[in-house]
């Protein structure tokens, strides 16, 4: 589950639900590829998100803890593990990149291995409103740009500032017979014929 949900947040949950022989054979001897998660399990291990427990394995029927949780997504998130985090400072590079936002994990190193899909959901809300490891994009705004989600939609949910929604036209410059100019308040992307 934790595998769909990192695909979910990188907007190909669908995409490999589609296609799912791309990406269900693993190297891990127990995820069979007939197993629903078995595709998900392998995008990710393909794009460096998962790595398993050792030994060719990912015990995919085992409760997955709130360290293991959060390694997944701050590998959705771009995040390198060993590079920009280890297991011994997840929870403060958590905290730091809004994961998590309780200041006590600044100071917690015990695993919690009590963790609730709750606990997750509130998790995977928070990494919607996370940036992108080296970029200042937003999880939530990736996916508004890939259609994934609309405006409306991160709007109503509290993830965007509804101001964004306030687009008002601020001039009209003729600039020949056949074109014009309009200025709006705010920067606006690929508007063509068909939106006009």
């Amino acid at each position: 589950e934790a595998a769909f949900y990192a695909t979910k947040l990188l907007g190909v949950a669908d995409y490999i639900g589609e296609n799912p022989s791309l990406y269900n054979n693993t190297t891990f001897e127990d995820v069979s590829t007939s197993m629903w998660y078995a595709p998900y399990i392998g995008y990710c291990t393909s794009k460096g998100i998962l790595s398993g427990v050792g030994n060719n394995l990912f015990k995919p029927e085992d409760y997955v803890t709130e360290k293991a949780f959060l390694v997944i997504l701050l590998g959705a998130l771009e995040y390198k593990s060993g590079i920009d985090f280890n297991w011994n400072n997840i929870y403060t590079t958590a905290f730091a990149c809004g994961l998590v936002t309780d200041v006590n994990y600044l100071v917690k190193t015990a695993d919690n291995t009590n963790f609730t899909r709750s606990d997750a959901v509130t998790i995977l809300y928070n990494a919607l409103k996370a940036k992108i490891n080296g970029t200042d994009i937003t999880v939530i705004e990736s996916l508004i740009d890939s259609n994934d989600v609309t405006l409306q939609e991160a709007v109503s949910a509290g993830l965007i500032d509804p101001s964004v929604l306030n687009v008002e036209l601020e001039s009209i410059t003729p600039l020949s017979s056949q074109s014009v100019l309009l200025k709006f308040n705010k920067n606006i992307s690929e508007l063509d014929e068909d939106k006009i």
